[in-house]
């Protein structure tokens, strides 16, 4: 009997063998893994359902069907108005999707090129939707939005490696037209639903903070909703998980399953997935010269290859020819388990520091609002903050690069997920998931070995970005898209911009002071001082009233004053990393610089070089013959 490959057809799902007979061979269609599991698809609807059965009466626009059987499932739930499947590879995939397309009258069959922004316009809309138009738009919000058009996609890889219009990509000119209402969003945004690969799904949803670029941008500033409904295992964990500390790990893990909890989730037993119930490394504290405290964190595939060290030494007889090489093999498994552990135990130590600076520096802002506190009172915390900041210092001289580099990761991890407290307040899309994932098993896509995620996307009608390019004339939103489309192309390269960077290219003649005032969200990153004439300076705060401040600690009446803006005290944005800053607070940045800013003096290349961005030279010769 031949072995099975990722090819084989497999009999309790019949669509495989029917796909077995050209996929292999059928170039990038063949690359682009599909659904042949009915039960899988079944759950997904499921999951779903309150989110899609909204409105009637209802159009899907579905993109790279392929063999249709999630197309088929979806019409049964929704039982559209009209139903268009636009197949570039029709000649691949007719014999399933034409007699699909016969099955019902709402169904169209359209095989045409759908690369580029031009294939999927208004021209689209209007030749296949005709009920489509201004009368589907819903403006009871500052982002209109079109409930009566949903759009799946299932979009094939690059078509080789020198293509760099990758899946993530094509996702990130619709977020782009979402915001702005153009293509697909021409009568108000559209949900989406789309499957995508584990590499641009951590790309749109990254789980890491310095993953965050220019896509993930684009989506947070517009997503009411977005999130993975089905992702395989690798996609759903992989060794990301392996980055963070398993502190936040877990808590945001838990904080997620109470989420799904609350609203009634219901996951089935072979669906279920939870980061915080993921095996653990094998414990090498005690081992080797400098034992260190157990650090829990997620295991990985080098991991897997110590235990294996470990049981062939354990299973090997004292007279065995290999028996020395095997405990060598161990011994050399258990130093790197133990150095291992000793790495993340000192980044655990100096983390812990950093999140103390950031108490203490809240501590200041806290008693710089209190009417009875005088100068001289802020002198213990100032101490404390020297030392803290010195024995940080220390750490960093006194450990190696392969420990250290690591630590502004989890720092800026660490603050990017709970900066108000919360992980609901979290800056990562991925952080404020209302569920996990639902399993896909390996067998349950086709080829197989492969890693396959489906995402749903829906805009926020009341979006922050949306009400802060309301309060722009047009010729300010154009500099403001400018400003937000300079500083996310130089996400890409190896710039690392603290926030004072950031402020230092768009505000140059102002100081942190003037624009923290200007823009109190910014006060929470910042490290503070009292003022000289602290005690003549009055104790007011001031604040965004867009933002809901949360109360203090102490007190659920009285609003923090973390998070706002204090005369009285001196502000330093140069030690906290841009990455962290809520997409709301980008915002605040890009629409103050396009009401500062002389459209005269505006230049989007300026602006880019500034920021040390990159741009295609497509994109440069648009940007300078618009200029």
């Amino acid at each position: 009997m031949p072995a099975l490959t990722r090819w084989s057809p497999l009999s309790r799902y019949p669509l495989t063998e029917s796909l077995s007979k050209f996929m292999p061979t059928a170039g990038n269609a063949g690359k682009k893994p599909v659904f042949v599991s009915e039960s899988l698809c079944d759950d997904i609807l499921q999951r779903l359902s309150p989110y899609l059965l909204r409105n009637r009466p209802l159009d899907i626009l579905d993109l790279w069907p392929g063999p249709g059987l999630f197309s088929s499932k979806i019409n049964d739930l929704l039982k559209p108005r009209r139903h268009v499947l636009v197949e570039p590879d029709l000649k691949k995939f007719k014999d399933f999707l034409e007699p699909l397309a016969q099955s019902r009258s709402c169904y169209e069959l359209v095989s045409t090129k759908i690369q580029t922004e031009k294939d999927w316009g208004p021209a689209l809309l209007s030749k296949h939707f005709p009920e489509q138009g201004p009368s589907c738009t819903d403006n009871s919000g500052p982002l209109p939005r079109n409930d009566t058009l949903l759009v799946l996609a299932s979009p094939p890889p690059p078509t080789s490696t020198k293509d760099h219009f990758t899946v993530s990509r094509w996702f990130m000119t619709l977020m782009e037209a979402c915001l702005q209402q153009r293509q697909l969003n021409t009568y108000g945004s559209v949900r989406l639903l789309v499957s995508v690969g584990a590499k641009d799904a951590k790309t749109i949803l990254p789980s890491l903070i310095h993953e965050r670029q220019r896509p993930a941008i684009l989506t947070e500033q517009a997503a009411r909703h977005a999130f993975l409904v089905a992702a395989t295992d690798d996609s759903a964990s992989g060794d990301w998980a392996f980055q963070k500390q398993y502190d936040i790990l877990r808590d945001g893990a838990a904080r997620v399953a109470q989420r799904a909890s609350e609203a009634g989730v219901v996951t089935p037993v072979e669906r279920e997935f939870s980061l915080s119930t993921l095996e653990l490394a094998p414990d090498g504290s005690l081992v080797g010269k400098i034992p260190a405290p157990y650090q829990p964190r997620i295991k990985t595939a080098q991991h897997e290859k110590y235990i294996a060290a470990f049981q062939a030494f354990d299973n090997a007889r004292p007279e065995s020819p290999d028996y020395d090489k095997l405990r060598r093999a161990r011994n050399r498994a258990f130093t790197r388990l133990n150095q291992e552990n000793r790495q993340a135990y000192a980044r655990k130590l100096v983390v812990d520091k950093y999140a103390q600076l950031d108490e203490l520096n809240k501590s200041i802002s806290r008693l710089a609002a209190d009417q009875t506190t005088k100068l001289t009172d802020f002198d213990p915390v100032i101490k404390e903050i020297e030392a803290v900041e010195e024995s940080i210092a220390e750490w960093m001289s006194e450990h190696h690069f392969d420990t250290s580099r690591a630590v502004p990761y989890l720092v800026d991890d660490r603050l990017a997920s709970l900066h108000s407290g919360s992980f609901d307040d979290a800056v990562l899309l991925w952080d404020r998931r209302p569920f996990e994932p639902l399993l896909i098993g390996s067998e349950e896509i086709y080829p197989r070995e492969t890693s396959k995620c489906l995402l749903y996307f829906e805009a926020d009608p009341n979006a922050y970005a949306a009400r802060k390019l309301q309060q722009l004339t047009p010729e300010q939103r154009y500099i403001a898209y400018d400003a937000l489309e300079a500083y996310t192309l130089s996400l890409t390269g190896l710039q690392i911009h603290t926030i004072k960077n950031v402020t230092d290219c768009l505000f140059p003649a102002l100081t942190t002071n003037e624009i923290i005032k200007a823009i109190p969200s910014l006060a929470q990153y910042a490290s503070k001082r009292p003022k000289a004439d602290f005690d003549s300076l009055p104790r007011t705060v001031h604040h965004n009233p867009e933002y809901k401040i949360p109360p203090l600690p102490s007190s659920l009446k009285t609003q923090d004053p973390v998070y706002c803006y204090q005369e009285n005290l001196d502000y330093n944005l140069s030690s906290v990393r841009s990455r962290v800053l809520p997409i709301s607070t980008l915002w605040d940045l890009f629409a103050k610089y396009a009401t500062d800013c002389d459209p005269k003096q505006h230049s989007i290349v300026q602006l880019t070089r500034y920021f040390g961005g990159t741009v295609t030279t497509a994109r440069g010769g648009i940007w300078l013959s618009d200029e």
